[in-house]
C-alpha cells in the first residue's frame, strides 16, 4: 500500500521533526521519493547538498570517524 503524496509528505515531515529533536545531527533521507516530496518534507532536495551519495559520505565521515579521502576513494 502506498499513501497519496500529500499524506506521505506530511508523515515524513512529522517524522523528520521528531528525529531532529532527538538527534539533530542525524542525516535523514527519503528513499524512492521525488524532489517535490523531499522539499515538502525536509525543506531541500538532495542536489542542493551535493546529492545523496555526498550527504551519506559526509554523515559517515562525521559519525564513523572516517577521513573524507576514504569516502572519495570508494566512488
Amino acid at each position: 500500500m502506498r499513501y497519496f503524496k500529500p499524506l506521505r509528505a506530511n508523515i515524513y515531515r512529522l517524522m523528520a521533526d521528531a528525529i531532529a529533536r532527538h538527534a539533530p545531527d542525524a542525516t535523514v533521507y527519503l528513499c524512492m521519493e521525488d524532489d517535490q516530496v523531499w522539499t515538502q518534507s525536509l525543506g531541500f532536495q538532495p542536489d542542493e547538498k551535493g546529492g545523496l551519495p555526498a550527504m551519506l559520505d559526509r554523515s559517515a565521515v562525521k559519525f564513523c570517524d572516517l577521513e573524507e579521502k576514504v569516502c572519495a576513494d570508494s566512488r
